[in-house]
């Protein structure tokens, strides 16, 4: 190979990496070190080459993390996954804007109209969404059409998200969640954890609907979440606690999230 980086940019990778292949017999030809033998002195060599690859990765992370900040302060939102009812335009010169789809526009007008003044619930907007074969977000993608379920299929946890987005009304944040390491995958950044607020970057973006429509929609979903079965569980009229810990239940049978209800008396 040509250098180092290119077996990888973390110093306790490349060498473990290298330790294995001597290991296995396998001698590792390095263009960029015409030194290949095991001296102290060429491995010291390695590991300081190693050291300042690791530092140039974190210097391209966090060049990359303040540019994108940058042009969410400047105004600019962000690329890549574009919300629902929106197109993003590329400026000529750097960043670009939002402007809004007609189409889709409607859609997500529709959503809130449904949930908010209909009274659908959440699974009843996606099954009549995904009857209608309406083409969500993820159909814009070459790829939306080869989905597990096919084209304009809608869950109940898309129609939530919608529901849940601040850029309908005006304001887009970026950098709400972050990367990190995943519990199974310690050197991968395969999990996201929530950022503090103070740390959101607000970026202005043309408004679908109405702040009274939105916040509505907030109050009934927290209204909702709260008495969700999943949420609450039975609980005992004679005490404050519930029905499990006054009452244990048989062996092998468990308690499943239900109303209050109480306990017949002996």
């Amino acid at each position: 190979m040509y250098d180092l980086d290119r077996l990888s940019r973390k110093l306790a990778h490349q060498l473990l990496l290298c330790e294995e292949m001597e290991t296995c017999g396998v001698v590792l030809h390095v263009v960029a070190m015409p030194m290949n033998d095991r001296s102290p002195e060429s491995q010291l060599f390695a590991t300081m080459r190693g050291a300042f690859h690791e530092y140039d990765r974190f210097r391209i992370l966090k060049r990359t993390r303040d540019g994108l900040v940058g042009r969410g302060k400047a105004g600019f939102p962000p690329g890549g996954t574009i919300s629902l009812g929106y197109t993003y335009v590329k400026h000529a010169d750097k960043g670009g804007h939002y402007e809004v789809h007609p189409e889709e526009a409607a859609v997500v007008a529709r959503i809130f109209r449904l949930y908010v003044t209909e009274g659908w619930s959440l699974k009843a907007i996606a099954a009549q969404l995904s009857a209608e074969h309406v083409p969500t977000r993820a159909d814009r993608s070459p790829t939306g059409a080869g989905r597990k379920y096919g084209a304009g299929t809608w869950y109940e946890s898309t129609v939530s998200r919608i529901l849940s987005n601040t850029a309908y009304i005006g304001t887009l944040h970026w950098g709400k969640r972050q990367r990190q390491p995943g519990p199974t995958t310690p050197d991968k950044k395969t999990a996201w954890k929530t950022t503090p607020k103070a740390s959101w970057v607000s970026i202005p973006v043309p408004a679908l609907i109405a702040q009274e429509l939105f916040e509505a929609a907030q109050s009934r979903k927290h209204h909702g979440t709260r008495l969700s079965r999943k949420n609450s569980f039975p609980v005992c009229c004679m005490c404050p606690a519930a029905i499990s810990a006054c009452a244990p239940l048989p062996q092998n049978r468990s308690i499943r999230p239900g109303p209050v209800m109480a306990l017949p008396v002996s």
